[in-house]
Order: C-alpha cells, then sequence, then structure tokens
C-alpha cells in the first residue's frame, strides 16, 4: 500500500501518513467538497491556502530546513492544463495504459494525472512522463511536478477515474 502525507493546511508543523488509495476515495466521495467548493467560489489565494495539502509522491517529515522524504509512494502527480473540456480530457487520459488516476485539481481548471513509477531517479521518470504525455496527447504538465515534495491541495471530484490496473512507467 503506498502511503502519502497529509498537512492540515499549508502552514502546518506536523504531518499524517495517508493511505493513497484512501485519499482517492475521499477525494471522489466528498470528504472535502464542503472546503474545496467554497475556495473555488471564491477563487482567492487566501481561501485556497485554508485548504488542506497532500504530497502524493511520498511520506516525509518536517524539519526546520523544510521536508525530506522517508519513504517514496512509488508515484508521480502530473498537473495539466488547457482541455477545453475537462470531462473529455478526463475520458482521454484514464485509457491511456499508465493512467492510474486522474482527476480535477482543487481549482476546478485543471486535471491531476496519477501514474505509478518504478523506483527510479524522481526527476528522470517525470521528465519521461511528461516527454510522453505531451508527445501522445499534446499536453504539457507543470514543471513544478519534477519536485519529489511537490504539494497539492486536497481536491473534490465525484467522476475521479481511478485505474488500479495501471501500467507502471519505467524510465
Amino acid at each position: 500500500m503506498s502511503t502519502i502525507s497529509f498537512f492540515s493546511s499549508i502552514d502546518a508543523l506536523t504531518t499524517q501518513s495517508y493511505p493513497l488509495d484512501l485519499y482517492l476515495s475521499h477525494i471522489q466521495d466528498g470528504v472535502f467538497r464542503e472546503q474545496v467548493e467554497l475556495a473555488r467560489q471564491e477563487s482567492g489565494k487566501n481561501q485556497t491556502q485554508s485548504l488542506p495539502i497532500v504530497t502524493l509522491s511520498g511520506l516525509f517529515k518536517i524539519h526546520k530546513q523544510g521536508l525530506s522524504l522517508t519513504q517514496h509512494s512509488g508515484f508521480i502527480g502530473l498537473d495539466v492544463e488547457g482541455f477545453k473540456n475537462l470531462q473529455r480530457g478526463k475520458l482521454i487520459l484514464s485509457q491511456d495504459r499508465y493512467t492510474y488516476a486522474v482527476f480535477e485539481n482543487h481549482t476546478g481548471q485543471g486535471l491531476t494525472v496519477l501514474v505509478r513509477i518504478a523506483a527510479c531517479d524522481h526527476g528522470k521518470a517525470w521528465q519521461a512522463l511528461s516527454d510522453y504525455y505531451e508527445g501522445v496527447y499534446g499536453i504539457i504538465s507543470d514543471p513544478m511536478d519534477q519536485m519529489v515534495t511537490r504539494f497539492r491541495y486536497v481536491t473534490y471530484d465525484p467522476f475521479l477515474s481511478g485505474n488500479p490496473e495501471a501500467e507502471v512507467f519505467c524510465v
């Protein structure tokens, strides 16, 4: 089972371990719905920053110097925008053999594609994945995704598309 870090807010000084598949269920089941919908309506930075955050690529400890990875989750999340129709984009990306899950991000304006990766250098895996999705679908991943410490605000998407049988992406 893959584990990620959950922070109650961007300013949190502690973190909780959180099973990745439970987080995906919570996205779909609406555990964060009220908070996310309020942030989407307000679309202000202050409202967004009140949302809890997660690190999809692993379990982290907080130190004075920042975050340190204690265990990689075996996943990378790619944030992509540019689809005129998010539902269509989600449908297309969900059919890719490497897409483990795809869901709307916290703003409701883009998608997060979650991909299982083989144990390797996170940055190299991100670059290869970014090249793959750009080559096949013409979409560009946010360069911030190459950082293993990349955090994401929790989100809500009742139509999250998951594929637990997705292939592992190897570099």
